[in-house]
């Protein structure tokens, strides 16, 4: 079983149901998640993509037509990737957790949902769900919606993805962490650009490393 949603922050009431393919366009950083829904071992599964940052997230074992269930994992989710990928960086700490969860909440809180697909979108949630699948079998189990999802999740965003329209590489983790930046903590494009620096030096370490193995 599959399915394709695209959740959007935005007025409910302002939502329009639309069975056409999303148009290509750019999107609004953090504001565009398209859902894909299937099966793993007889269990409901759903992929969340961030149509900008192609960042993902994975849910496992959800009861079938629990959205409100779905949305309380998908906030929480979130912000504790998010939370973790920038303590590491050592750019917050424990103390932004509130004033970010609140921001968070008041800019993207507010959501309306319509059927449709973003066809280069669904080509990188493919392969997600291939890793999934695969992840699956070769544990004979499917993770929890805690550590174990959250440690999927930093794996296949940390995986560098092609950008075909802007015709760049890039890791969707970056890209992610760069639009909450923005998106969420009001970082001015100085304070992103140094970031963006920072992140890249480190992308640079990482496969220096690699080659010199």
């Amino acid at each position: 079983m599959t399915g394709k949603r695209i959740l959007t922050a935005a007025d409910p009431s302002r939502g329009k149901q639309s069975k056409n393919e999303v148009k290509p366009s750019t999107p609004k950083p953090l504001a565009h998640w398209q859902i894909h829904a299937f099966t793993v071992k007889r269990k409901h599964v759903l992929i969340a993509m961030e149509q900008y940052t192609r960042y993902a997230m994975v849910f496992a074992d959800l009861k079938k037509g629990d959205w409100e269930g779905f949305l309380n994992l998908f906030f929480e989710r979130w912000i504790n990737n998010l939370m973790w990928q920038g303590e590491a960086l050592q750019l917050w700490s424990e103390d932004h957790l509130t004033p970010m969860l609140n921001t968070l909440m008041s800019r993207f809180g507010k959501y309306h949902v319509t059927t449709g697909t973003d066809r280069s979108v669904q080509a990188h949630l493919n392969q997600v769900r291939y890793a999934f699948e695969d992840n699956a079998l070769r544990c004979n189990t499917l993770p929890n919606n805690q550590e174990q999802a959250a440690e999927f999740d930093e794996w296949i965003n940390n995986g560098i993805r092609q950008d075909k329209a802007l015709k760049e590489w890039f890791f969707p983790a970056d890209r992610m962490l760069l639009a909450w930046l923005g998106g969420i903590c009001d970082a001015d494009n100085e304070q992103q650009q140094r970031i963006q620096l920072l992140v890249d030096d480190l992308r640079r370490s990482q496969f220096s490393d690699y080659l010199s193995e």
